[in-house]
């Protein structure tokens, strides 16, 4: 009897070893299999943010290639229109001091007698040229 036991007892630690090894050899395989998913997520969470950031750097430069053209061509449109501003004081400029050359070359011409004869025939051309 006690044979007997020491049989079914030896059975069923036999059996219990086998099932504790089955389960530590399938916790074992879980836990290699979700260490290796979460090294692949973490080299794809790297790639992508690799991936991102030469996006980021792209769009960056991007960026900065336009801002750059902008200002530029702000800057020559201010450039032209100083230069239009500038051109447009020169010529008003000219025009005055020509408008006071004639004053002063007319005012020297037109005195004296001669001057007042040359004012007359003006005038007596006047009805003609305005016909």
């Amino acid at each position: 009897h006690a044979a007997l036991h020491d049989d079914v007892d030896w059975h069923l630690a036999h059996r219990r070893r086998g099932r504790l090894r089955e389960e530590a050899e399938t916790l074992y395989a879980d836990i290699a299999k979700k260490q290796q998913e979460a090294a692949q997520t973490a080299a794809d969470m790297v790639t992508e943010a690799q991936a991102q950031a030469a996006r980021i750097e792209r769009e960056a430069e991007a960026a900065l290639v336009q801002t750059i053209a902008r200002r530029r061509e702000q800057a020559l449109e201010k450039i032209a229109q100083a230069e239009a501003e500038a051109m447009r004081q020169v010529r008003a400029r000219a025009v005055d001091v020509a408008i006071e050359a004639t004053r002063t070359v007319l005012a020297e011409d037109m005195a004296g007698p001669q001057g007042q004869a040359a004012i007359d025939a003006a005038i007596a051309e006047l009805p003609q040229r305005l016909n």
